[in-house]
């Protein structure tokens, strides 16, 4: 089964992954990459500022085979909580 690595940048921080993961298909590659993105944004500080996550996926020889970036903005709107 191929080893892919996800290299993900989360608001400016660089986070290799030198482990990789084995996944038998393109949509389980695809899966798990808007997964960690979805994970990643959700630890977004809420001061209502944008924060910038991206993932790039690397196969075995290192080529890139998939990417993608989301942009979280969190605030509360009452300040009473």
């Amino acid at each position: 089964m191929p080893r892919f690595y996800f290299d993900l940048v989360a608001n400016g921080e660089k986070i290799a992954d030198t482990r990789g993961s084995e996944l038998p298909s393109r949509d389980d590659v695809r899966s798990d990459a808007i997964r960690t993105l979805t994970e990643a944004s959700q630890s977004a500080p809420e001061d209502g500022e944008p924060h910038h996550y991206s993932i790039t996926v690397k196969d075995e020889d290192k080529d890139i085979v998939f990417g993608g970036s989301v942009t979280a903005t969190y605030r509360w709107e009452k300040q009473a909580y």
